[in-house]
């Protein structure tokens, strides 16, 4: 017996990737190992006669010849399938494993015979280049469940992990039919009441730390065992919170669910959930812990004290106007005429300049103010005359997140650098930009 093995609550990356693994082992069966996760299910419904699975009650895990699982390797998330599990764990020579997946390496990670393992963003992405490569085709049903998955695990191609891999993979079925309009319609499903409900008490327990320079989020709340999305609402809380990270721990009957979400991945959150048991990508994981007859909220308190200091233990960097900015800084007088003003700008190579007065800062000059003075005919004028007041300024500790959102409220294209009242240097769009699109700053 061939099985195909996804983890438990499915997303459509698992669902898509086993999908395509029973396509790739011929005679091969999925079996659905713990549910679905929402909207897979309404899908999974409306095409379980296009792509088939069998309960896990149904496999006989002793007559199982070849495993192949897919968005999954931990040992830990096959809890599910015990038998199958202890075959694999003793090394059982009768039994073959093949392993797809798109995780970072963990200890506790399946032994395999085959390992396809690969960062790219979506697990579907690696099983549909080796259908490619065997000159398989798929029809408008698959190509849209395919797309889906891609779409659901990068983010629309938005998220940190993704990769050309991934963007190649979801134009080729584009070109094989995905249906946009089914996608839209299973990708974002509208939000239940309960999911609803449990964002509210989740804002209401929102609390704000600062870690190694980076703002992480916590939140808290007891929901409904009929609650399903809670990773939705995780990564909505992120986005309302403005935080790096955020992780949301959700008392669930008789377990603890942790899920976590990291904006860019300057937090970690896969490594901060480690001792917790769970894992998955560095922006986005998961982690489930038993209650039992324990307090929940010491359960929670517990937790909380193990993520944080997993997320103090990790070496976290972020990018600071000290290392993006220019210095020393040319400056001017205020007394300065616009003809050596312009004369000054150009042997600097500047596009603008502080005006100092005694070392204070009193405006700033650019360019475009030379243009309009000197297209009024003022060009004897001084600097004190065109110079822009207030001046926008930003300190060396401030982070590149800090100096974009200033620029983008005072609608500015630089900021000089103060260090109590002295202007140490300057940082520019210029600067910023350099910094967003990951060139060479440091």
């Amino acid at each position: 017996m061939k099985v195909v093995i996804a983890h438990e609550s499915a997303d459509f990356d698992a669902f898509a990737a086993a999908a395509l693994a029973t396509r790739l082992y011929e005679g091969a069966v999925y079996v659905a190992t713990g549910g679905f996760g929402r909207g897979v299910r309404a899908f999974a419904t409306l095409h379980r006669d296009r792509f088939h699975y069998i309960d896990v009650a149904s496999m006989d895990a002793a007559k199982v010849t070849l495993a192949v699982l897919v968005d999954v390797r931990r040992l830990s998330r096959l809890g599910k399938v015990r038998a199958l599990q202890e075959r694999i764990v003793r090394g059982d020579p009768s039994l073959e494993v093949h392993v797809w997946d798109h995780h970072a390496a963990s200890a506790e990670d399946a032994p395999a015979t085959l390992a396809v393992v690969e960062r790219v963003g979506s697990t579907t992405t690696l099983l549909l280049e080796e259908l490619r490569a065997r000159g398989l085709e798929v029809d408008h049903v698959e190509a849209t469940l395919y797309a889906l998955a891609i779409h659901a695990d990068t983010g629309s191609l938005t998220f940190a992990n993704t990769t050309a891999r991934d963007a190649s993979a979801l134009a080729w079925l584009m070109g094989r039919g995905a249906d946009l309009a089914v996608i839209n319609r299973f990708l974002d499903p509208p939000w239940s009441a309960l999911q609803r409900g449990a964002l509210e008490r989740a804002l209401e327990s929102l609390t704000v730390r600062v870690l190694r320079g980076a703002r992480v989020a916590f939140v808290s709340a007891e929901v409904s065992t009929q609650c399903e999305g809670l990773d939705e609402v995780c990564s909505e809380l992120l986005r309302l919170s403005a935080c790096d990270a955020l992780f949301s721990l959700w008392t669930q009957g008789p377990k603890l669910r942790v899920i976590a979400r990291s904006r860019t991945g300057l937090v970690d959150v896969a490594s901060a959930l480690e001792g917790l048991g769970g894992g998955g990508h560095r922006t986005a994981a998961t982690a489930a812990v038993r209650v039992e007859s324990r307090d929940p909220s010491q359960v929670i308190a517990d937790c909380s004290t193990v993520i944080e200091g997993a997320v103090l233990a990790q070496r976290i960097a972020p990018l600071r106007v000290s290392e993006l900015m220019s210095s020393p800084v040319h400056s001017v007088l205020p007394s300065a005429d616009l003809r050596a003003l312009r004369e000054s700008l150009r042997q600097w190579r500047h596009s603008g300049a502080p005006v100092l007065r005694e070392r204070k800062l009193v405006g700033i000059v650019c360019a475009a103010d030379l243009d309009r003075a000197e297209a009024r005919g003022d060009s004897a004028l001084s600097a004190a005359a065109i110079m822009r007041q207030p001046v926008r300024t930003t300190t060396e500790d401030a982070t590149l997140e800090d100096a974009l959102d200033a620029m983008a409220k005072w609608d500015v294209g630089r900021l000089l650098v103060l260090r109590g009242d002295e202007v140490v240097g300057i940082v520019t769009r210029v600067d910023a930009r350099r910094a967003l699109y990951r060139e060479d700053v440091r």
